[in-house]
């Protein structure tokens, strides 16, 4: 009989070989948030739309189109978040954490929600790893935080990728680029989509991001040439600190970022793996939006990647043929006669301890053709096998599926065996 449950469209199950690697990207950002010394935080999956709409823009694709909004029983509205940045920075702000230090340091990773038409790597639940770097005004924080996403990215592995970098000014010199792209735009005007006529008067640099105009407007005026002194310092200090310890950086002045909040430094991180849409991680400084949202005037700095995709390409990377991406080695213990079996079972709990991955025990009656066949498919690197003569010996007999030899080690040093100890 068909069953007429299913998954919500733009959304899916993650299981075997994906989750496992959802999993193990999780514990590499982990460890290097770590290492550049950011705390964890996890915010509500919904806040009130009015925290997006003033944070994200009211013209952005986001806040026009995508969320997902719904009134609670007392008339109250909220939206699933689309994105993390302005739950933390909504912490930031509530918490008063200004003045409880120079510097706040945070990462968040989870579910965001946006109503926007499927396709090759965006999801409807699509999921984020990000941090927020509050109180340095330092074109240092700003490398420091290109640096720890590639550090992410090169410890997880998704093979090559390329760092966008480009500055977007500040309130000095913005308006200067603006009335010069905005005169451009007025020039180009029957060429362009009816949305982008109408954002052209709120924000020409949306014109810019548009999947359909942007890319025709190719001599479109540059924020490069038109930064103030200090944006030029600032942006030469930060591309001269991510040159010296990466050659993965490049410029792109047509680079400009979707939401409202960003000023001067903003990234990308493109890998092609993943095609047309190649977008790994993006972020930037938003060194007003504490104070757009009520908070005090406070520099911050961010970025997020889409798991999805980031996951995606360390598959292709890795190729099909890898099965195990977990960094736990597998042993499968086969239990050959029924009266092996409690010997078997103990010595899968030792072998957990240890650290191993060790599947559930099969039944004795099972075939070891299958079983082997079984173990090989699971990508475990040990088979052991214990049967009537290795009960009687206190030998194992222990095979290593990667060099496809078998050897008979003591039971007590079974430990030391696999992980190569003495």
């Amino acid at each position: 009989m068909t069953s007429s449950l299913h998954v919500p469209k733009g959304t899916r199950d993650l299981t075997g070989r994906e989750v496992q690697a959802f999993a193990a990207l999780e514990q590499v950002a982990r460890r290097v948030f770590g290492l550049f010394h950011f705390e964890e935080i996890r915010t509500p999956i919904f806040e009130t739309v009015d925290l997006f709409s003033r944070s994200l823009g009211e013209t952005s694709d986001v806040v026009e189109k995508e969320m997902f909004t719904f009134v609670d029983r007392g008339e109250r509205t909220f939206a699933l978040r689309p994105e993390g940045t302005a739950g933390v920075v909504r912490h930031f702000i509530e918490n008063n954490l200004a003045v409880q230090g120079d510097s706040h340091r945070l990462f968040y990773m989870g579910p965001m929600f946006r109503a926007e038409r499927p396709q090759a790597g965006r999801y409807r639940q699509f999921f984020q790893i990000g941090s927020e770097h509050f109180g340095s005004p330092e074109p240092a924080a700003d490398a420091d935080t290109v640096l720890m996403m590639s550090r992410i990215f090169e410890e997880f592995g998704v093979g090559e990728f390329q760092i966008h970098v480009n500055s977007l000014g500040c309130q000095t010199c913005r308006p200067k680029h603006r009335a010069a792209l905005l005169a451009y735009l007025k020039k180009r005007e029957s060429e362009l989509t009816e949305e982008s006529r109408r954002r052209m008067e709120v924000n020409p640099l949306r014109v810019l991001d548009s999947k359909v105009d942007g890319p025709k407007l190719t001599d479109a005026p540059a924020m490069k040439d038109f930064l103030c002194s200090d944006c030029a310092a600032h942006f030469d200090l930060f591309l001269g600190l991510v040159q010296k310890e990466t050659s993965r950086v490049e410029i792109n002045p047509r680079l400009v970022r979707g939401l409202d909040y960003y000023t001067r430094t903003v990234f990308e991180f493109v890998s092609p793996l993943l095609g047309a849409q190649s977008a790994l991680a993006a972020g930037g400084r938003y060194d007003d939006l504490v104070g757009m949202l009520g908070g005090p005037s406070v520099p911050a700095v961010g970025f997020a990647l889409g798991a999805d995709r980031v996951v995606e390409a360390h598959l292709k990377w890795r190729g099909e043929a890898d099965k195990a991406v977990s960094n736990q080695t597998m042993a499968v213990v086969v239990a050959m006669t029924e009266e092996s079996v409690p010997a078997a079972f103990g010595l899968a709990q030792k072998l957990r301890l240890a650290g191993f991955s060790v599947p559930p025990l099969l039944p004795a009656k099972k075939k070891l053709k299958n079983q082997l066949s079984a173990a090989v498919d699971a990508g475990a690197k040990w088979v052991i096998l214990i049967g009537e003569d290795e009960l009687k010996t206190g030998e194992l007999s222990v095979k290593d599926l990667s060099t496809r030899t078998q050897t008979k080690v003591p039971q007590q040093k079974i430990i030391s065996y696999l992980t190569g100890t003495p």
